[in-house]
């Protein structure tokens, strides 16, 4: 894990990869991170172009581009995973359909 950050009442994760797709190692240090309550979320920045989740919904992979631009949604609005879950599927719908990111 690269980061914590305290927001609030939670501490969230960060991960850094250069990589165009995650792989298992890529969520490990947040998923033990979880588990040995060091944070509450997390989220891996990488390169790839498709939101995806990990871990019950308390771990995203985002390409680092959309992360940049909604932080405060990611961070603060969408924390529940019905938010959560509608922001990835708007966004990976934009993404195939090419309509650029909402």
């Amino acid at each position: 894990m690269d980061l914590i950050a305290d927001a609030g009442d939670e501490r969230v994760g960060f991960s850094f990869t250069s990589a165009g797709r995650l792989k298992l190692r890529d969520w490990t240090p947040l998923v033990l991170a979880i588990r040995r309550k060091v944070i509450d979320r997390g989220f891996v920045l990488y390169t790839g172009e498709r939101v995806v989740r990990n871990f019950e919904w308390r771990i995203f992979g985002l390409p680092r581009h959309v992360f940049l631009r909604q932080a405060q949604d990611w961070m603060v609005t969408w924390r529940e995973a019905r938010e959560s879950w509608q922001a990835m599927y708007r966004i990976n719908r934009a993404r195939t359909t090419g309509c650029g990111f909402s």
